[in-house]
């Protein structure tokens, strides 16, 4: 992850992986049979960091009616109001360009609407997890001068909608 936030997703080799470890080329291609492996490895980790995140959020909200929708907005925007978020522009681009990160993601979120379909399928919802994912995309694609733009009042109206 570290090495990925610093150079990108794209950039990243096998040798480069073992030299920070601190481990042989062989000994990593012992775990990691190539880079895709390793990549999608990383990006589980990150999709099990997400789930975390969610579950710690949904754990304080006292209201089960769309307590899913609303972790995941703010989870969508988490890092980003002090512009802290380092790994998740280089793993954008590779959801949008790679089609085992996409089974990755969707079938996570597939799971998740399964398992919150009592209080999470409104269309205020989907409406507040749709217009999070397109946030979230903007906020990971945009460049370094515009990474201020984070606004807090459309956040605000994202959470409000899964009250509805």
């Amino acid at each position: 992850i570290e090495i990925s936030s610093k150079i990108g997703l794209s950039n990243i080799t096998v040798q480069a992986v073992a030299d920070l470890a601190g481990v042989t080329k062989g000994g990593l291609l012992h775990h990691f049979p190539s880079k895709q492996v390793l990549i999608e490895e990383v990006f589980n980790i990150l999709m099990e960091n997400l789930d975390l995140e969610i579950n710690r959020i949904m754990e304080k909200d006292s209201e089960p009616k769309g307590s899913f929708s609303r972790a995941y907005v703010k989870s969508s925007y988490s890092g980003h109001e002090n512009n802290s978020i380092k790994i998740w522009p280089a793993f954008s681009t590779s959801l949008v360009l790679d089609s085992e990160m996409q089974k990755i993601w969707y079938e996570w979120l597939k799971l998740r609407l399964q398992k919150h379909k009592k209080t999470d399928s409104s269309i205020n919802c989907e409406i507040a997890r749709l217009a999070a994912d397109g946030l979230w995309f903007n906020l990971n694609f945009v460049d370094d001068s515009n990474k201020n733009i984070f606004n807090p009042k459309l956040l605000d109206t994202l959470i409000n909608l899964t009250f509805e």
